[in-house]
């Protein structure tokens, strides 16, 4: 007569297996359920990345703390709160990088969020679609994306370059929007979240080529001379230290002819070629367009009162005045 314990008898090899790779998985899982951290942050299959709808957590930056909150539209908010995509009032939408974000600080004591204080809300909704680390190329996705999927209307934009965006447009160059994530980025998205031992190993992966990238570009500005030192940094230092160095060059392009000629003129380019296209987009949807920069505490202590940044899209604004 069969009985499950005379088949786990027979089998006790396979039955052994099984279990120790069952209970793998559930430590695996309670570990990354206790230590994996919540972020807000999540890929996008179009405009790359982005936040959730309807979040309230809170978050650290630094050694500080803050409340952040999230809309219906994906967007930081004061509160969790249904943003209607047909308004009655005239709609101010702000987009940038961190810094148009307020990353670090309460919503109500970020620019935008004082700006919306000044504004009398009965008349006035002023929308933040500001993100870390996006740039041109993600401002006009982003924007596109809002316009044409969510059918959201929009009267004003104001687009806030950051300097690190020239930067950044060269990291997003081979990025391909669409608009359903592949089946794998899924499973890949989800496993980093649940899963502690499988978020090691892609951090592990993701930091060799996040090095590999950043090597490329201390190349190109002769930051890192020999190969032989290439490839004992590659090995040896962390990505913190890459990182340092990397970030080091981000602002140089405004004021240094040799990072502007190796890197600096590229990222403009492609800088440039996606706000054209973000003014194409705006002037088509009849939505005043106005643009703005800031200096870095590089251009302040190099006392650029003229800088490459301000030029640059001085001249661009100059060219699309009737937007």
């Amino acid at each position: 007569m069969w009985t499950a314990q005379n088949w786990f008898e027979r089998n006790s090899k396979k039955t052994m297996v099984v279990t120790v790779l069952l209970a793998t998985i559930l430590v695996d899982l309670l570990i990354g359920f206790i230590f994996l951290k919540k972020i807000p942050g999540t890929f996008h299959p179009y405009y790359h990345h982005g936040y959730k709808k309807y979040m309230a957590l809170r978050a650290n930056w630094g050694i500080g703390e803050y409340m952040f909150y999230t809309n219906s539209l994906n967007m930081r908010d004061r509160y969790q709160r249904e943003v209607p995509l047909k308004a009655n009032k005239y709609r101010i939408l702000f987009i940038g990088d961190s810094f148009t974000e307020g990353v670090g600080v309460p919503y109500e004591k970020t620019f935008v969020g004082l700006v919306e204080q000044q504004k009398n809300r009965s008349q006035v909704e002023v929308l933040n679609a500001g993100v870390l680390s996006y740039s041109p190329k993600l401002y006009y996705l982003r924007l596109k994306y809002l316009l044409e999927k969510e059918k959201l209307h929009i009267n004003e934009v104001f687009v806030f370059i950051d300097i690190s965006d020239i930067q950044d447009e060269i990291l997003y160059e081979q990025f391909v929007s669409l608009f359903q994530t592949p089946f794998l980025k899924q499973i890949d998205f989800y496993l980093r979240k649940v899963s502690f031992f499988y978020y090691q190993v892609r951090m592990k992966i993701l930091n060799y080529r996040t090095k590999a990238n950043i090597l490329k570009i201390l190349q190109r500005t002769k930051s890192v001379q020999s190969k032989d030192v290439q490839q004992k940094m590659f090995a040896q230092l962390s990505l913190g230290t890459f990182s340092k160095q990397y970030y080091k060059e981000r602002a140089k392009w405004t004021y240094d002819q040799h990072a502007f000629l190796a890197w600096g003129k590229k990222g403009v380019r492609l800088a440039e070629g996606n706000m054209e296209k973000l003014v194409n987009l705006c002037r088509i949807n009849k939505i005043k367009l106005n643009i703005a920069v800031y200096p870095w505490p590089d251009q302040i202590r190099n006392r650029e009162i003229k800088s490459r940044q301000i030029t640059i899209w001085q001249d661009f604004a100059e060219r699309h005045a009737e937007v």
